[in-house]
């Protein structure tokens, strides 16, 4: 949450699951570019969305920042 934001990126976003892991690499990846994540808890990490044109883009979730797991979520610019 939220699962949009402006083009200039900078936008807090809020993701919830199951076992995230408090690691150096944890990142979130928004289409192609990759960001690094803060660790919450084990079920939530934050994170900010970078710059990007008007779209719509796959987030993704990883703890080691080459491995990504993506659910249901986009995020629209």
């Amino acid at each position: 949450f939220p699962n949009n934001g402006p083009e200039r990126g900078e936008t807090l976003v809020r993701i919830s699951g199951n076992g995230f892991e408090n690691t150096p690499s944890l990142s979130c990846k928004f289409g192609e570019t990759v960001v690094s994540a803060a660790w919450i808890s084990g079920q939530l990490i934050e994170c900010f969305s970078p710059a990007m044109p008007e779209s719509t883009v796959r987030l993704g979730v990883s703890s080691n920042g080459v491995d990504f797991s993506y659910g249901s979520i986009d995020f629209v610019y």
